[in-house]
């Protein structure tokens, strides 16, 4: 577990991105083509934040350079696999002017992270609106501009450098102004601009150093890593923070599996110090604070006078229903003079299980996975390719309400099937990306699904997420509160209990920290 990459968390399921694992390029896998000069469509260039340059670039400003502009996106493997090609396509190129911009919608702050984790040297381009580029329809995709202006080439940026070798085979070395530096930033902000040593990145450098040191790690090694979490509380707060926090404790708990740190009396008591205080912090955010909870168990003694009133102390102060919850299971597994509150078997989880094992068994890959979980494997690839190549409409929305009602069964695939379209419905729901056809049609069908209820209660905890997911916008907020008010009287599952007062609260007013 120790020196996995950090993936900083989301609440939703983001399902249209497990089509992702391709060796290709994402989404659709177009091959690269030659373009008569000046026919192709000119990339538009409108992102707001720029690495590894002095100030915002343009084509306008670069007429007289060649110039490959690459689409990417940091949670794109593919993608990531070209940032050293690129790297070397412009320091080869560099005296005859060339500059390479990678263009991406993802936010600023993670691209900062990315930046320097990958030691990305050629100019980033971060924030461009989605609807800038509709030509693109896979990435990584390169497009090579001439230094009049022309799109020379574009395709897979998995086949750029051969089209680059011919392009620049007639251009000449010449002295040209400098527009690369790395390492400079504009338009990140000046605030998250001077805290950069508390990202992503560096958590992660943190993390791999303390790993590769474990035989010989002290308890003054890790006081970096427990002030990384604290730098991230400001009384202002800063716009990814509370995500940064989260992956700070993530790491506390992965490196809390490595048995050589547990042996340690010095480590174990540092680190669990450590985790106490931040339960006694008392989180701004009530997600970090369910994790937390979450956790506790985990990384605690059991009937431990110290981790007992911590816990209490958290449940006490505690007003959002759901981390209320938590930190009541977790006091529950902490303290056993307390009678656990049983939870009732989920035969979704058991079929989630088996799926997961069974994929990563060897035997799947020579014989396929059993029988009865194919139709969920057919189904789940299926929709990745329908939510990754197709725009949502209402005739997909109401194929997959109609494909939910399809499956009512306890058999492992309609289970998993039942579950995966809850995760979508959950996914689609993004706010200006649905007609208003299309979000009537999902906001009727959840609240449909959420009236129905589920035998399984974990299928019912994503039908409370779906319901919470959709903005409603054509549903009567009264009419639905009313629903949750009655299910509150008769569901016996604290989280799904607590998931559904959270979601109340959120109807009658501002949702509670």
């Amino acid at each position: 577990m120790i020196g996995k990459r950090m993936r900083l968390r989301t609440r939703s399921s983001l399902l249209a991105l497990s089509a992702i694992a391709g060796a290709g390029a994402v989404w659709m896998n177009w091959q690269g083509r030659p373009n008569d000069i000046g026919t192709a469509e000119i990339p538009v260039i409108d992102g707001r934040v720029w690495f590894n340059v002095a100030q915002p670039l343009n084509l306008v400003g670069l007429r007289g350079r060649p110039v490959v502009l690459e689409f990417w996106a940091t949670w794109c493997g593919p993608c990531r696999k070209m940032i050293p090609k690129l790297n070397g396509l412009q320091r080869r190129y560099a005296k005859k002017g060339l500059v390479i911009i990678g263009l991406t919608t993802d936010k600023a702050k993670t691209v900062s992270s990315f930046v320097r984790r990958y030691n990305i040297t050629y100019p980033v381009c971060a924030e461009q609106l989605l609807t800038s580029n509709p030509s693109v329809k896979s990435i990584p995709w390169a497009v090579i501009i001439t230094p009049e202006g022309a799109v020379a080439w574009e395709g897979d940026a998995g086949s750029l450098t051969g089209p680059l070798d011919r392009v620049m085979e007639s251009i000449s070395s010449s002295a040209q102004t400098q527009v690369v530096f790395p390492g400079l930033t504009v338009g990140l902000g000046e605030e998250r601009a001077h805290s950069v040593t508390y990202d992503e990145a560096y958590l992660t450098l943190l993390t791999d150093l303390l790993t590769k040191r474990l035989a010989n790690v002290s308890v003054e090694d890790f006081s970096e890593l427990f002030q990384f979490y604290w730098a991230n509380l400001p009384a202002n707060g800063e716009p990814g923070d509370t995500d940064l926090r989260h992956a700070a404790c993530a790491v506390l708990v992965e490196l809390w599996q490595e048995p050589r740190l547990r042996a340690r009396p010095d480590l174990r008591q540092a680190i669990q110090g450590e985790f106490i205080s931040r339960l006694d912090a008392h989180d701004p955010d009530w997600g970090n604070r369910s994790m937390l909870a979450r956790l506790a168990p985990s990384v605690l003694d059991r009937d431990h006078a110290g981790t007992i009133e911590a816990i209490r102390r958290a449940l006490q102060a505690e007003s959002n229903p759901i981390a209320k919850a938590r930190f009541g299971d977790a006091l529950e597994r902490l303290d056993s003079t307390l009678k656990p509150v049983p939870i009732p078997i989920s035969r979704y989880s058991d079929a989630e299980k088996r799926y997961t094992d069974s994929v990563r068994s060897v035997s799947s890959h020579v014989l396929g996975l059993p029988k009865d979980l194919r139709p969920f494997q057919q189904y789940r690839e299926f929709i990745d390719k329908q939510l990754s190549t197709t725009n949502v409409d209402a005739a997909l929305v109401k194929q997959l309400l109609h494909d939910h009602a399809a499956h009512p069964g306890n058999m492992a695939s309609d289970l998993l099937i039942r579950g995966c379209i809850l995760d979508s419905l959950s996914t689609i729901a993004r706010p200006g990306t649905l007609s208003k056809e299309a979000g009537q049609a999902l906001e009727e069908g959840v609240y449909r699904i959420f009236v129905a209820s589920d035998a399984d209660w974990k299928l019912r905890l994503k039908q409370v997420l779906a319901l919470e997911a959709q903005k409603l916008r054509y549903l009567d907020r009264q009419t639905v509160i009313s629903t949750i008010e009655a299910k509150l009287t008769e569901e016996p599952v604290r989280l799904v209990r607590a998931n559904l007062e959270y979601l109340e609260s959120k109807l009658h007013g501002p949702a509670r920290n």
